[in-house]
């Protein structure tokens, strides 16, 4: 699949470009001045339409890449990559370390001491060691069993922060404020985790394809979101790791024995 490998992540991308853009007309336009959403907004709708498209779109694009194509069930061979795709690896972790360094620093200057929060920055730094450390395996071929446990921090981390968006916006009524940054936080832990999987020896061709595209789509239209600096690293960071990576793994497959 080597020639169309990098098709489809940019496709993914082209459809996130354009989910930016109605998103951030959707936030001028589409809400009252007292922070109710109006009913039937054209933007409201195109948006939920275009969602749901690829949605549709990367769910049949992995259905026909599963039964045409496999993945190697060993992670230093599904994301086998290259210096240019090891760089973007390595910039994706060290994004993650500095975004855990701005909520720190944030949540210093503020005196907020909860221990949620440290949980939440411990697991955004193991996230970032785990890309680091999970593009170096990949690069040089040599995987440490002991990475297999680190695979799981990016997991856990968007796992908790989706706990965290949901304690926060408990009294919200408006679902609509916050619905896009919630299916990108559940677009990557779902990645993440069949990431992770391949660490241990799972390899699930069609949901990986899945989990690269839609994590492609939803972290490329969550930056229209008004999003402090260090939420939007974590997000950039998966969006250029989805991307570059999920360029590797389709480039890696190999065509099923007849």
């Amino acid at each position: 699949m080597r020639k169309t490998a990098v098709v489809l992540p940019f496709a993914a991308l082209a459809l996130g470009a354009a989910g930016f853009f109605l998103r951030r007309a959707e936030l001028a336009a589409a809400f009252e001045p007292s922070g109710f959403a109006k009913p039937h907004e054209p933007l409201t709708i195109a948006l939920a339409a275009l969602t749901v498209l690829v949605i549709v779109l990367s769910a049949a694009a992995a259905a026909v890449i599963r039964g045409r194509y496999q993945a190697e069930p060993k992670f230093e061979r599904a994301y086998r990559m290259g210096a240019v795709t090891l760089l973007m690896g390595f910039l994706s972790g060290l994004a993650f370390l500095a975004g855990a360094a701005a909520r720190s620093l944030e949540l210093f200057r503020a005196g907020d001491v909860s221990t949620h929060q440290y949980i939440f920055i411990a697991l955004g730094a193991i996230s970032g060691f785990a890309l680091l450390f999970l593009t170096r395996a990949a690069f040089t071929g040599r995987f440490a069993g002991g990475l297999s446990y680190v695979s799981v921090g990016p997991t856990l981390f968007f796992c908790f922060w989706l706990i965290l968006i949901y304690r926060e916006n408990a009294a919200n009524p408006v679902l609509l404020s916050y619905a896009y940054l919630v299916l990108a936080a559940c677009a990557c832990a779902f990645l993440f985790y069949i990431w992770a999987g391949y660490a241990f020896g799972k390899a699930y061709t069609g949901k990986t394809a899945f989990g690269h595209l839609a994590a492609v789509y939803f972290t490329a239209l969550v930056q229209a979101e008004e999003m402090p600096l260090w939420a939007r690293l974590f997000f950039g960071a998966s969006l250029v790791f989805a991307f570059f990576t999920g360029a590797r793994f389709f480039g890696n497959l190999k065509q099923r024995d007849a």
